[in-house]
């Protein structure tokens, strides 16, 4: 039977969130607004289309300096404890995370860095690429 008529989800719907971005963004708070827009336009649309289930948020970040921390931040700030929607964070590391900290020369940074994954919910680190024979 076709209807024309849309009929909401009482599941959850899961939207997982990722990003890729420069280090150093020329505008820190222009990269930070487009995110923040952006996540909350998708929070929107994700709770009229499932209005009854609600909305969880995976945010998948490598927690690098710049666009990555960036997008991390302003998802967590928006999705938690928010009405409708829960969100967490999915630290995607390039390298084991003592190693990764290492490549960090500023302290903030490193503090930022251990504060995000600390709050990661999962934490997968890549192995080791193969070296060439």
């Amino acid at each position: 039977m076709e209807t024309s008529q849309f009929t909401p989800y009482a599941l959850p719907a899961i939207v997982r969130i990722g990003v890729i971005g420069h280090r150093t963004p020329r505008d820190i708070a222009a990269v930070a607004n487009a995110a923040r827009q952006t996540i909350l336009k998708v929070k929107d649309d994700c709770i009229r289309i499932s209005p009854r289930g609600g909305c969880r948020f995976v945010v998948l970040s490598s927690l690098a300096e710049g666009a990555d921390r960036i997008l991390a931040r302003e998802a967590l700030a928006i999705l938690s404890g928010e009405s409708g929607s829960t969100g967490s964070l999915c630290a995607m590391l390039q390298m084991s995370p003592g190693r990764y900290i290492s490549d960090f020369a500023a302290e903030e940074s490193r503090a930022e860095f251990a504060a995000l994954l600390g709050s990661a919910h999962t934490t997968h680190v890549n192995p080791p690429a193969a070296s060439p024979r």
